[in-house]
């Protein structure tokens, strides 16, 4: 027999929306700088003010990124698949957020190495 014990309030998946907004921001804005003239080059500096931003928040809760991931609840997972998708439509996009987020996966690693490190 199946228990009915429901579980637990999920933690969540802020700060894995915060990694998928970065990406969303650096990939708007080179859309945008190619589209004033093909190229994206210093003149486009501010497009990118933005994704630096996202970045900041992106990296303030890295950490807690697998914790999220390994907690998904099927809402959650149809958030994050919607999100998925709209990358899809272009393989370009797709290899883009593939190399954002395996670089924020980078970063979060550091991060861990590093708190690790201070309470060792």
């Amino acid at each position: 027999m199946l228990s009915s014990v429901k579980k637990a309030a999920g933690i969540g998946i802020k700060e894995t929306q915060e990694v998928f907004d970065f990406t969303d921001a650096v990939i708007d804005a080179v859309r945008i700088s190619k589209a004033n003239d093909g190229k994206v080059d210093w003149r486009d500096a501010g497009n990118f003010f933005t994704p630096g931003f996202k970045l900041m928040t992106a990296i303030t809760g890295i950490e807690k990124v697998d914790d999220e991931l390994v907690d998904l609840d099927p809402q959650e997972i149809a958030i994050l698949e919607s999100r998925i998708t709209k990358y899809a439509k272009n393989p370009r996009y797709a290899a883009a957020a593939g190399h954002l987020l395996a670089f924020a996966n980078e970063i979060a690693a550091i991060v861990k190495e590093d708190k690790a490190a201070e309470a060792a």
